[in-house]
């Protein structure tokens, strides 16, 4: 373990960097909370060597930081749509849920979406019905 070194904490996902400081060698490693944080060792590098081990480079969602310091990359957060409204057939008929719901999930396949959240049955004035409608 010599300054500049990459080290993977053994059985846990913890990535330093190995540099010099005014104590001696220290780890470096990027903590959210503290926006960075260093551990001097204060005992011999080989009785750090049992804890921490080289490696030749990060895992693929890891980055140096701006700080010069391992962290996780960001993950990246994606756009969709939410949908607020009611639909109901233009003859004044009763839109059944489960005829609604195979057809809305049918297209929201074949266009390779997902699709998470709520469909119920709702009246004229678009409360939720819990039970169909009896003429």
């Amino acid at each position: 373990m010599k300054p500049g070194d990459i080290v993977k904490q053994i059985h846990h996902d913890n990535y330093a960097v190995v540099r010099y400081s005014s104590f001696g060698i220290s780890l470096h490693m990027w903590n959210e909370e503290h926006q960075g944080m260093a551990k001097t060792l204060g005992q011999p590098v080989s009785e750090y060597e049992k804890h921490w081990q080289v490696v030749d480079k990060l895992p693929d969602d890891w980055e140096i930081g701006e700080h010069g310091l391992p962290q996780k990359k960001p993950q990246p957060s994606y756009l969709g749509v939410t949908i607020q409204g009611h639909i109901f057939k233009e003859d004044d008929t009763d839109l059944d849920e489960d005829e609604f719901y195979d057809e809305f999930i049918s297209f929201i396949e074949s266009k390779g979406w997902q699709f998470g959240g709520t469909i119920a049955q709702c009246n004229e004035d678009g409360d939720f019905v819990f039970h169909k409608r009896k003429d």
